[in-house]
């Protein structure tokens, strides 16, 4: 019964429902604790089982959102290292151009 207690109060929540239970919004993770192990469908073994199973896929749900998150970065950085560099190289450009104009204004007045 203490593996309940181990984990997030939003896999109690799930659980719970899962087993068909009614849950207030103000219940705490004991209540909540309480309330599985008195319901008529509590089977330890399963009842693990299935929070295990709810566990691991919030986690994984967790883990693919921060994935996405990170890509988009990426994806976002990699957009304005372009963008720099295709700054840069315009206005590497405009300078040469100037350059010449210069050099021939200084050497043939």
């Amino acid at each position: 019964m203490a593996f309940l207690l181990s984990k997030k109060k939003k896999d109690l929540i799930e659980l719970a429902e899962e087993l068909g239970l009614i849950v207030e919004a103000g219940f705490t993770k004991p209540k909540l604790k309480d309330l599985i192990v008195k319901s008529p469908n509590y089977v330890e073994e399963d009842v693990k089982v299935m929070f295990d199973s709810i566990v691991k896929d919030r986690i994984s749900t967790e883990e693919k959102a921060e994935k996405l998150r990170r890509e988009e970065r990426e994806y976002k950085l990699e957009k304005l290292r372009k963008q720099a560099e295709k700054n840069t190289n315009t206005m590497n450009n405009s300078e040469n151009v100037q350059t010449p104009k210069l050099i021939h204004e200084t050497f043939h007045v």
